[in-house]
């Protein structure tokens, strides 16, 4: 790990991830995402009641997963950190973000939070790098993740395999990392909405339609579960207002986060 000796506490300073579920059936929601990343990014520059604005200083870059198991070799798409609205966009508008694949529901979630969480960070003294975190003291650390499956467990990355929810939870805390996710309702990810800080929103909820409690179940009633919530964030991804107002409340959330020192 990078040096941290010298302990420069700053706030208004954000790496953020976007993780998308590039598996088929997200296709909408990625498109969403596209058109309304321009709103987000607005937001996180606005300036506050003071004068200021939250958010000093931000980078930003575009991941996607798919099933580890069904492609080793192509089940993460990764990129560099940027920090200007155009290449955000092209990182978006990448081929290999287009939904496809993917295997049949779950995801490899876990294993892509965890690879993140693994990615090293640059020194207090280094020059900042795209292919790094900066260093914690320096930067807060957000990924969200957006997906319309359950994801899978045990993890089957080689620097993973056999681990679990408690794992992961367990790196994104030591990371500092700050979890924001928009899903199905299910059990799993309450128990990875465990960690500390992670702001979780349901896409669709079992009080809205029976059919989600089987999600994560074998057979018939988990695959009407699965389309129950492949339909939840189908409905919000083709609402485009929605889907803006969404973005704007995220970046939002990220601001507040940025606005604590980072530590």
């Amino acid at each position: 790990m990078a040096d941290e000796t010298v302990q420069t506490k700053v706030k208004g300073v954000v790496d953020l991830v976007m993780l998308i579920d590039c598996s088929g059936s997200m296709q909408d929601c990625i498109d969403a995402i596209k058109s309304s990343i321009a709103s987000f990014v607005q937001q996180l520059a606005l300036t506050d009641a003071n004068g200021g604005s939250p958010v000093k200083d931000w980078r930003m870059k575009i991941c996607g997963y798919r099933d580890h198991q069904d492609n080793a070799s192509t089940w993460f798409v990764d990129n560099a950190f940027v920090n200007d609205l155009a290449s955000v966009q092209a990182q978006l508008a990448n081929e290999n973000l287009r939904a496809s694949g993917g295997g049949d529901e779950p995801e490899s979630l876990l294993d892509a939070i965890f690879k993140l969480a693994s990615t090293e960070q640059s020194g207090i003294q280094d020059a900042v790098a795209g292919d790094k975190w900066r260093a914690r003291s320096s930067a807060t650390r957000v990924v969200v993740f957006f997906t319309d499956a359950t994801f899978k467990q045990p993890m089957t990355l080689p620097e993973a395999v056999g681990g679990g929810i408690s794992d992961v939870v367990n790196k994104v805390m030591a990371q500092r990392i700050v979890l924001c996710g928009f899903m199905p309702e299910w059990e799993g990810y309450e128990f990875l909405g465990g960690a500390d800080k992670a702001e979780f929103n349901y896409v669709v909820k079992v009080a809205d339609n029976a059919a989600l409690a089987g999600l994560g179940k074998p057979g018939a009633e988990g695959d009407a579960a699965s389309k129950a919530a492949v339909a939840g964030l189908k409905t919000i991804s083709g609402d485009a207002d929605g889907f803006r107002k969404i973005m704007i409340q995220l970046a939002k959330t990220v601001a507040k986060s940025a606005a604590v020192e980072a530590c």
